[in-house]
């Protein structure tokens, strides 16, 4: 908007590029509160109703969900069970653990996959 008032391609006023500057700004703060400075805030790890972590630790939840997913297995490998898991994996923001960072040659994705598929391993 700058740009094409200053080369007077259009005829814009002052005001009109001020309040696209101005919301253009407001738009990237509240962005940002949101999804980069707020990301990791409301994350909660919950085992049955009880809330175990708050704010969750991103680079220890894998290890910990393995943990309670082989304990599981253990207490119950005598009988039927269900056990379900819920990956954070292969979703926005691909958390991925520094043991895995640059496992992969298809990047930060990649890197996500790889961690996926030891945990299933495990």
């Amino acid at each position: 908007m700058v740009v094409v008032k200053y080369t007077n391609l259009l005829a814009i006023s002052g005001k009109v590029v001020f309040c696209c500057a101005l919301f253009g700004i407001l738009f990237f703060l509240a962005w940002y509160i949101k999804y980069g400075f707020l990301q990791y805030w409301s994350c909660i790890l919950m085992k049955n109703y009880e809330i175990i972590e708050q704010p969750m630790n991103v680079q220890r939840a894998s290890a910990d969900l393995i943990r309670e997913a082989q304990q599981f297995i253990e207490r119950h490998k005598d009988g039927p069970f269900l056990l379900v898991i819920a990956f954070l994996h292969v979703h926005t923001p691909l958390v991925t653990t520094k043991s895995f960072i640059g496992k992969s040659k298809h990047g930060i994705y990649g890197d996500n996959v790889e961690e996926m598929d030891f945990m299933v391993g495990k």
